[in-house]
């Protein structure tokens, strides 16, 4: 958009989702114990850039984009959210692919090329894993 203050608009609007996220899983974080956690305003912006970009983004391309090093990104992620990189891109794909069957008719194909998998069967095997039915099995579930 080329309307003034876009940028900041926009920003301003992550953060809000953001705190209203923190405030909701509060009582759901785990960090581990002894851990001294203290949050930087960057770490808000590396949680919207997953955020925007989980179905395409790899560790790598996070480190490069937010100039980290790898590790330190794996540590920045597993203190704040309690889980590693993998586990929440899976879990933010898993959601939208749930939310997509839910809230749409797009085929299952579909909702895979959108959550970001390449290949129908890899994505039925990664959705059965985690909600122990398959993609159809659950649109059907969710329907009645």
């Amino acid at each position: 958009s080329v309307q003034p203050y876009h940028n900041k608009m926009t920003d301003s609007l992550m953060n809000l989702i953001l705190v209203h996220l923190l405030r909701y899983y509060e009582n759901c974080l785990l960090l581990p114990p002894g851990t001294s956690f203290h949050w930087n305003a960057e770490f808000a912006a590396i949680f919207q850039y997953i955020a925007a970009n989980f179905t395409t983004i790899s560790l790598d391309q996070l480190a490069r984009h937010f100039h980290y090093s790898k590790r330190q990104l794996i540590r920045i992620i597993q203190d704040c959210t309690g889980t590693n990189f993998g586990k929440l891109i899976r879990t933010m794909k898993m959601q939208q692919a749930k939310d997509l069957l839910q809230e749409t008719s797009l085929s299952v194909d579909e909702i895979s090329r959108r959550c970001g998998y390449e290949n129908l069967s890899g994505f039925s095997r990664v959705f059965s894993a985690y909600y122990d039915c398959t993609p159809t099995q659950m649109r059907r579930n969710l329907s009645d």
